[in-house]
């Protein structure tokens, strides 16, 4: 049995919910990240299993939302990009300092990333 990608963005409401006094940035970082990959890993299992196959030497993340954008399906082109924009934060929760997290920044992380995956489930006929 594989692993459910979206139980991490089902985590992000308890990081968004429970935060210790101190660690508040760190876990609205930590919520932000989970809402990237859980929607990320829910995407590519998806690709995968209808056979798309991701270049070994290349940034998978990338080539991710570059096939998505490039998709005809208006769902996919739109879920690639948001996903897009959603990474953007992801990166800059990981990897810069500087930069300012609230709760609010927080949530329309976990928002977004429901959202790409309600875009995704969506029968192509409605």
């Amino acid at each position: 049995m594989s692993f459910d990608w979206l139980l991490y963005i089902k985590m992000t409401e308890k990081l968004l919910r429970r935060k210790p006094k101190g660690m508040e940035e760190a876990y609205l970082r930590t919520a932000i990240s989970r809402a990237y990959y859980g929607i990320f890993g829910r995407l590519r299992q998806d690709l995968e299993t209808r056979g798309f196959k991701f270049p070994g030497n290349r940034n998978i993340h990338q080539e991710l939302i570059k096939k998505l954008k490039a998709s005809s399906d208006t769902s996919e082109l739109q879920a690639g990009v948001q996903l897009d924009r959603l990474r953007r934060e992801r990166n800059s929760a990981d990897y810069d300092a500087n930069a300012y997290f609230d709760q609010t920044r927080a949530r329309k992380a976990k928002i977004l990333a429901g959202e790409i995956n309600q875009w995704l489930a969506r029968d192509p006929g409605d």
